[in-house]
């Protein structure tokens, strides 16, 4: 069937496992042209009328707290209703009048303000280990903290505070459950199994949690769709923990919101729908339907399945037991029963291209005939942003070269990791800035002869040239780096900030600190100071360098599209050699 009006999500099955705001989220999905469905993991028990909130909240008038945490505003909100409920409004009022309050991003704050109180201070990240590592390095030794609970204990939390030598209380506003029905999770878990669903949002960690839980017995399934198929979408870091944990790549938006969550949705399947040209016509190959030269068509599953299994062996006879295997299992257990397949002798489907079109020039091939293989290599990292960076990147050198085999694997934190993903006869291109035990170890271990490894990315006169054109105008510049005992390294390092003008300075490690380096500039007079970022992508250590106190940073270095032309150039230096040449 088709359809003349579509939106971006248009062919896209996207799943809300939020119970809060689910109805918005479905219709903010639903206008952009996805088909949703919507199955709550969790839901929230209030406990306005729950002795344990009562006791809590007399023990924390009592205590005069010196400090109070609040992690929620809806739970922030129910507190201070339940209080007054019970006549002890205006004792907690003025107990929380007299304390520092502390919040744990915007939606405290703004139940804290709407209260008539003022915060102290506030998480940027609008995480509990934010909030931890403050108090902590600030001392909390003989201190009076309430921490009002989000859901669960935060028995980690509450004993790093107890081992620092503070006097806790606890604050259990309400408390996730899982959902009188779980029906609709436990379809939703057969529906990503059987490779129905394009997107899963979270909004919670509890309800990642909870999911998991529900899905029983086949959560590695479901695990594995995640990562290789259905994307999972989290509205921020904490959310995405116990996905992380696992190993399952996830997306997530620079502000965690909502709205923007549904913006990245939006914004990035739509990315990873395949294109390709057949016959002259332009195709998209999408969740549930086909874009054909613009237009959408509605196919049935069964037909979406055989697609799919085409597109995936490009230019290839693919054989009637492989189609099969890629049916809806509805599908699969009938042709079970009939005994035949959806193609008598197979199928094959024209070479696709990322970028939409015909490249214009043949496909460099190998021995074999197969596509060249460039498959670059990351550090890994636990940031949903740098994930979501580093697979940017690799897309962007992808569209520039049709002709290649573009893949992204791992030597940390991340997989696949690159001695189990490794081809041979691929070109290894290291999305790294030095020649380092990664490099010289990891990555020449895996590849064993069996594959040739270009240089390293850095250092290069393409990075220093983009860290001069985003500096803005400064008094002094920090060179920051990642730190390391190699001399080389830092030999590099210092040759780069010499170029730049710079100090240098280094996210990690003991010798001069990005913190140290800054206050040290700042007592000599400089009132503009801007930190030259010389990493990769987003992670620990670059968002470290917006607490170092300088007055900018730059972005990280794969936002520059002359990056991507970068790993291209290493790719071309060793293309065909059949020995490492760093």
């Amino acid at each position: 069937m088709e359809v003349d009006e579509i939106g971006p999500l248009a062919g896209f099955t996207v799943a809300v496992t939020a119970e809060r705001r689910r109805e918005e989220m479905g219709a903010l999905l639903r206008r952009r042209g996805a088909r949703v469905v919507t199955a709550p993991a969790i839901t929230i028990v209030p406990l306005v009328d729950d002795d344990a909130l009562h006791a809590a909240t007399q023990a924390c008038i009592g205590l005069a707290p010196d400090l109070v945490i609040a992690t929620t505003g809806i739970g922030f909100r129910g507190w201070l209703e339940a209080a007054e409920g019970w006549g002890l409004g205006d004792g907690l009022r003025s107990a929380l009048g007299a304390a520092r309050l502390v919040a744990r991003g915007p939606k405290p704050c703004g139940a804290i303000r709407a209260a008539g109180l003022i915060e102290q201070w506030a998480a940027q990240t609008e995480s509990s280990d934010e909030i931890l590592s403050k108090l902590l390095e600030d001392g909390v030794g003989g201190r009076r903290i309430a921490v009002q609970q989000h859901g669960e204990p935060q028995a980690e939390f509450t004993a790093a505070l107890r081992r620092g030598g503070a006097a806790v209380v606890e604050i259990p506003v309400y408390r996730w459950t899982l959902p009188p029905d779980t029906a609709p999770v436990r379809k939703l878990v057969d529906q990503i199994v059987g490779g129905q669903i394009d997107a899963v949002t979270f909004t919670s960690a509890p309800a990642v949690k909870a999911f998991l839980q529900i899905a029983g017995r086949a959560e590695a399934e479901v695990l594995a769709r995640f990562r290789d198929r259905t994307m999972a979408a989290c509205v921020g870091p904490v959310t995405a923990g116990p996905l992380l944990d696992r190993q399952v790549p996830v997306v997530a938006p620079e502000r965690y919101r909502l709205g923007a969550l549904i913006k990245t949705v939006t914004d990035e399947l739509p990315r990873r729908a395949l294109r390709l040209t057949v016959a002259g016509s332009t195709l998209e190959v999408r969740g549930h339907a086909v874009l054909i030269d613009g237009r959408l068509h509605l196919l049935a599953p069964a037909s979406m399945a055989i697609l799919a299994s085409l597109v995936a062996s490009p230019g290839a006879v693919v054989t009637k037991d492989r189609l099969a295997a890629g049916l809806p299992p509805r599908q699969r257990r009938a042709r079970g029963r009939r005994g035949d397949g959806p193609a008598a002798d197979g199928a094959r489907l024209g070479e696709p291209h990322r970028d939409g079109h015909q490249a214009g020039i043949p496909p460099a091939r190998g021995r074999g005939g197969r596509m060249r293989v460039l498959h670059a290599v990351a550090h890994g990292t636990r940031s949903a942003a740098g994930q979501r960076q580093i697979r940017t990147l690799t897309d962007a050198v992808a569209l520039r070269r049709p002709d290649l085999d573009v893949r992204l694997s791992y030597v940390d934190v991340q997989h696949p990791r690159i001695v189990d993903a490794i081809t041979p006869g691929s070109t290894v291109v290291p999305l790294l800035l030095s020649t380092g035990y990664h490099v010289r170890v990891d990555i020449a271990h895996a590849a064993d002869g069996n594959a040739v490894v270009a240089p390293p990315l850095g250092p290069d006169p393409v990075l220093t040239a983009s860290l001069r054109r985003r500096l803005p105008p400064c008094d002094a510049v920090v060179l920051a780096a990642a730190g390391s005992s190699e001399p080389r390294w830092r030999a590099d390092i210092d040759a780069i900030a010499a170029e730049l003008g710079a100090y240098v300075a280094y996210a990690s490690g003991s010798a001069r600190r990005v913190p140290d380096v800054v206050a040290e500039l700042r007592r000599e007079g400089a009132r503009r100071i801007g930190v030259a970022a010389y990493l990769l992508a987003e992670g620990l250590f670059y968002r470290s360098l917006h607490q170092a106190g300088a007055d900018e940073v730059t972005a990280p270095l794969c936002h520059d599209p002359a990056v991507a032309d970068l790993v291209l150039a290493r790719y071309d230096m060793v293309a065909g050699v059949r020995q490492p040449v760093f």
